[in-house]
């Protein structure tokens, strides 16, 4: 009685260098962005968007290029993997958009609360304060507004400008800071989890 006995095996290699290794160096170049001053919005948002989207397309490409099958694969699962992590980096630049509006929101209503809203407007409460000037047609020509801020002594209740910027400058870089360290420990502990559990995976299937 004759049987046949057919052994199929599937080489890695070239997912490994098209895919896995071009994704990776993908998240590792996102956390460039960490570096970036959070002043310099273009710059960060471009670089963000422009990984998020090479992710996708990869994860297209790559999908159409393997059988279709019921469960998700390996692969969708790490590329999957990859754009959540670029885009949590995106997010986080968000929240650092967010809370330096809200810094500075507060920094308004502060100088309102003290002024009178009704004599301050937002463009004028970011100007830095000069001190009151002695010429008289500097005199006259000046908002009453100015006066009434040199008279309640407002640099010793608010922040000035330069001082609001040093203060969310501050606050950008430890949140940077800890990106730095939280997001490679993420992508570390990603890395571990996927690979041991395919590996063990691979190795029961050959079973």
């Amino acid at each position: 009685m004759y049987s046949l006995e057919i052994h199929l095996t599937r080489f890695v290699t070239p997912y490994l260098l098209n895919v896995y290794l071009p994704t990776g160096i993908f998240v590792l170049m996102s956390w460039v962005s960490f570096f970036i001053p959070a002043q310099i919005i273009a710059a960060r948002i471009t670089l963000l968007i422009t990984l998020c989207l090479v992710l996708i397309n990869s994860f297209n490409n790559a999908t159409e290029r393997i059988p279709v099958a019921r469960e998700e694969t390996a692969m969708e699962y790490w590329i999957s993997g990859c754009i959540g992590l670029v885009f949590t980096a995106l997010a986080e630049y968000a929240f650092i958009l967010f809370k330096t509006s809200r810094i500075k929101k507060a920094h308004r209503q502060r100088i309102f609360q003290i002024t009178g809203s009704n004599q301050v407007s937002p463009d004028m409460a970011d100007r830095r304060l000069d001190p009151p000037s002695t010429d008289a047609a500097t005199t006259q020509n000046r908002p009453k507004w100015r006066d009434t801020l040199h008279a309640k002594n407002l640099e010793d209740q608010i922040p000035m400008e330069d001082d609001l910027q040093r203060m969310m400058t501050k606050y950008q870089i430890e949140i940077d800071e800890h990106a730095r360290s939280v997001y490679p420990s993420l992508f570390l502990v990603f890395n571990l989890v996927y690979w041991t559990y395919y590996g063990i995976m691979s190795r029961l299937l050959r079973q």
